[in-house]
């Protein structure tokens, strides 16, 4: 069996979900792709939105 990287990180929105985005939670479309934030580990879907993009950032 090979063993292969997984791709981690803030899931990619979809359009319309980025057409909601205020100018604030844009910026987490800058965070790097492949890092693992602490919403990812530690709060995942017991977190809202805004919690998520603060942790993401």
């Amino acid at each position: 069996m090979t063993k292969g990287m997984s791709v981690v990180g803030p899931r990619p929105p979809l359009p319309r979900e980025v057409a909601q985005y205020d100018e604030w939670a844009m910026q987490r479309l800058a965070v790097k792709p492949g890092l693992t934030g602490p919403w990812q580990v530690g709060g995942r879907s017991d977190v809202d939105f805004d919690d998520m993009v603060r942790l993401d950032l």
